[in-house]
């Protein structure tokens, strides 16, 4: 468990594009071939820990997933593991983030058990999320590529590292 960060979902008021990825393919294969199409760097981060906490007999998680605590293991606490990619395209100002949705324990957004990753977008990428999304579903290891609209994601927080 050494080198796995405790992170918390946080809300950003800057513009994203939330994409879902349905694929059976580990998350470093699909990373591999979406680097190759796209001519991303995507990389693999320290995964990602979501605390789990029992209010009133229903799981819930602590909403704030990426701040950075390495001593979260020794805290007796339970956690979810997700692994997390990310790119930075410094020249055009977009930050790619990819993470998977199941974890060792739980999902990061119960309510879309279906969707194996979610892949969110910052900045104003060059192609339309229409286009990347037609792309994506070209792959032969996806087996379905949609946006999901951020009102209906639950906690209504984003997805980033």
């Amino acid at each position: 468990m050494t080198g796995i960060v405790k992170h918390k979902l946080s809300e950003s008021e800057e513009e994203s594009t939330l994409i879902a990825i349905v694929s059976s393919s580990p998350g470093y294969s699909l990373c591999w071939h979406m680097n190759k199409l796209l001519q991303w760097n995507l990389y693999r981060t320290k995964d990602c820990a979501i605390e789990i906490i029992e209010k009133k007999n229903q799981k819930l998680k602590v909403q704030n997933l990426f701040s950075e605590e390495n001593d979260f293991v020794n805290q007796g606490k339970e956690y979810s593991i997700h692994q997390a990619f990310k790119y930075s395209d410094e020249a055009q100002f977009i930050d790619y983030y990819f993470m998977s949705n199941k974890g060792s324990k739980t999902y990061l957004e119960p309510i879309h058990k279906k969707v194996s990753f979610f892949l969110e977008i910052f900045g104003n990428h060059t192609e339309s999320p229409e286009e990347l999304i037609f792309k994506l579903n070209t792959l032969d290891i996806v087996d379905l590529a949609f946006i999901i609209p951020q009102e209906s994601i639950i906690n209504k927080h984003k997805l980033y590292l």
